[in-house]
C-alpha cells in the first residue's frame, strides 16, 4: 500500500500495486482497477498518491508515467500527457489542493504541475527556481505556501518566488503542524 486518505463522508481509500481500493468503514470493500475501470498500464496500475477535494472529487496518481485518475463519485477523468499536457514520466509522487481549487502535483522527474481544471502549468529545476525535478512530496502552510521536498533539497513556493532551503539534500516527505 502506498497512499491512505479518507474523504468527508468517512470512506477510505487505499493506493495499492493493482489500482484503488475503497472501505467504507463498517464492512464493505469495492476494487477499481484494470478489470473494472480500465486503469492504464501493464498487468497492473500502482497508484501512488491520493488527495480528496473539499467538495469530494478523489485525485490518485499513478506510476509508469500513466498520469492521474479523477473520481466524482460519478464519473472517472484521466489526465496525462496525451489529453492535458501533464508530462509524467515518472509517477504522481503527491498530491495537494490549495484553498481555490487549484491541485498540484508532485512529480517524479517531472517537477510539480499546477493544475487549475484546465490548465497544465510545470514548474522544473529547468524553467524555475525549483532546486530538484525529482519532487518527493508537497504540502501547503497556513500562509498558502507550497512546500516541496525534493532529492535535491527543499524548495518554498508562494506563487510567485521560490526559495531553496537544505540543498543538495535528499528530503523524502514534508508535513507542517
Amino acid at each position: 500500500m502506498f497512499a491512505i486518505t479518507f474523504d468527508n463522508a468517512g470512506n477510505g481509500w487505499f493506493g495499492t500495486n493493482y489500482g484503488i481500493s475503497k472501505f467504507d468503514g463498517t464492512s464493505t470493500w469495492s476494487e477499481y482497477n484494470e478489470m473494472n475501470l480500465s486503469l492504464i498500464g501493464y498487468n497492473y496500475q500502482t497508484i501512488k498518491s491520493i488527495a480528496v477535494e473539499s467538495n469530494g472529487t478523489k485525485w490518485f496518481g499513478a506510476n509508469s508515467g500513466a498520469g492521474v485518475y479523477i473520481f466524482n463519485d460519478v464519473d472517472w477523468t484521466y489526465l496525462n500527457s496525451n489529453n492535458s499536457g501533464l508530462k509524467t514520466s515518472g509517477y504522481v509522487t503527491s498530491i495537494v489542493t490549495d484553498s481555490k481549487g487549484i491541485v498540484w502535483l508532485g512529480l517524479n522527474f517531472g517537477g510539480v504541475a499546477k493544475y487549475d481544471g484546465k490548465t497544465v502549468t510545470t514548474y522544473t529545476a529547468l524553467n524555475s527556481n525549483l532546486v530538484s525535478s525529482n519532487v518527493t512530496s508537497l504540502c501547503f502552510d497556513s500562509e498558502e505556501n507550497l512546500w516541496v521536498a525534493t532529492q535535491g533539497g527543499i524548495s518554498k513556493f508562494d506563487g510567485t518566488n521560490w526559495t531553496t532551503y537544505l540543498s543538495g539534500q535528499l528530503i523524502n516527505a514534508v508535513t507542517v503542524e
